[in-house]
């Protein structure tokens, strides 16, 4: 019976014991985050968009380039010679478009506008990926620490299937508990299954990530610590309203519709057109050929008010929709971080729970049940049924770690804080020994 003991012993959490977390595994997160942002395509093509947005800005903020004009004036068609007559000229001239003041400024707000919004989203994909890189990071924990939980089980229930076998030769127990302990065995080598296809999966998610080819390896995180966050909703809900990229977007695009607003209304005026125009003449029967220089002023007339009017009207609604997107989003970011902080105390007092109070009451029942059986007081399906419950509260209990972790995470992103970069986030350090 020496093989059952240590059934309950796989199993034993002792009080938990306070170690360095920041210089182990969410050290590794982190810079499998940095590895992310470095070189995540998604990512590089929001900085292209950015930057395209970026250099339109000083390209619709200047005047349009001059125009030259060469030309003939006044020359005869039966000659074409340009000293036949006072009036014959040939001419160069110079002009250049002035829109009419406040328009260029308004092009450019426009255009800083739209930068700014595309920067926003740009930071915004960053927080994006950040979550979900450490997302896959837990979820890739989860299944290691699953699959060794299993393994050992397996090794567990090995040892089981031989005992009850040698009791079942000598008449101790009967065949109805051999195929139990069997096919409780096989259970567990279907759950192995099952965890090995879910680990290659949350791999290949965080290669993506990564922009790592197909198959890269990445070595099990350690045991990670349980670690209650110090996040205060309130806090949450305020720094999410200021440093949300995503929000920083919406407010720029109601700038950028504003801006727009302004250009249609100023489309109302005119833009004006200045031209200088020097005339060089030759001596001809009239005169002795002097230079003529000229001056004009021109403009075009809005002739259309109707189209300036659905012009204006068109970007109203704009400056509306954009209104209404940042109210959407804000209360979106809210809820987001309402929920996730609102699911992290959850899993967090059940990560307790099982912690203190499930896999320690489990343990001691399959002490006793242990006991018992080695004593010929109990049966064998009180020791059997007690190792499963212990089986499956361990792996809950990093089903649970995993969860918590993640949905911090989701809490980093929604309200653009650091946390697993923050030793200031949580208020312990405590890891299972």
């Amino acid at each position: 019976m020496r093989t059952l003991m240590i059934v309950t012993m796989m199993f034993s959490l002792l009080a938990p014991m306070t170690v360095p977390v920041w210089a182990s595994e969410f050290t590794v997160l982190e810079a499998l985050v940095q590895e992310a942002l470095q070189n995540n395509p998604d990512l590089k093509g929001g900085e292209a968009r950015w930057m395209m947005a970026r250099h339109q800005v000083e390209m619709v903020g200047v005047l349009e380039d001059p125009r030259l004009s060469l030309g003939l004036s006044s020359v005869p068609i039966d000659s074409f010679k340009s000293n036949q007559t006072p009036m014959s000229s040939r001419d160069v001239k110079l002009s250049q478009k002035f829109p009419y003041p406040g328009k260029l400024e308004a092009r450019k707000d426009q255009a800083i506008g739209l930068s700014r919004g595309f920067e926003g989203r740009l930071e915004e994909k960053k927080l994006q990926l950040r979550s979900k890189v450490a997302q896959r990071f837990f979820a890739y924990y989860r299944t290691g620490e699953q699959l060794e939980v299993a393994n050992r089980s397996v090794a567990i229930l090995d040892d089981f299937i031989r005992v009850t076998e040698t009791r079942y030769s000598t008449g101790k127990a009967t065949q109805a508990e051999l195929l139990r302990a069997q096919m409780e065995l096989s259970r567990v080598l279907n759950t192995l299954l099952v965890l090995e296809q879910q680990q290659r999966v949350e791999l290949e998610g965080l290669n993506r990530l990564l922009n790592r080819p197909v198959g890269t390896p990445l070595a099990l995180p350690a045991e990670l610590p349980f670690t209650s966050f110090a996040l205060d909703l309130d806090s949450l809900l305020s720094k999410a309203r200021e440093q949300r990229p995503a929000l920083a977007a919406a407010a720029a695009d109601v700038e950028a519709a504003k801006a727009q607003r302004r250009q249609a209304r100023l489309d109302y005026l005119p833009d004006f057109n200045l031209g200088l125009v020097y005339k060089f003449r030759e001596n001809n029967p009239g005169d002795d050929g002097t230079d003529f220089v000229g001056m004009e002023i021109g403009f075009n007339i809005p002739w259309d008010r109707s189209r300036r009017s659905e012009a204006v009207a068109s970007a109203a609604s704009g400056i509306s929709m954009s209104q209404s997107q940042y109210q959407d989003s804000l209360r979106r970011i809210e809820a987001e971080v309402h929920d996730n902080y609102a699911l992290a105390t959850r899993l967090e007092r059940q990560i307790q729970l099982y912690r203190t109070g499930l896999i320690p009451q489990a343990n001691q029942t399959s002490l006793s049940a242990n006991a018992a059986y080695q004593g010929d007081r109990g049966n064998f399906l009180q020791v059997l049924e007690s190792f499963i419950a212990l089986f499956r509260l361990e792996s809950d209990y990093y089903a649970l770690l995993s969860d918590y972790y993640s949905v911090l995470a989701r809490l980093e992103a929604a309200a653009a804080v650091a946390v697993f970069s923050d030793p200031q986030a949580f208020v312990s350090t405590e890891v299972l020994p």
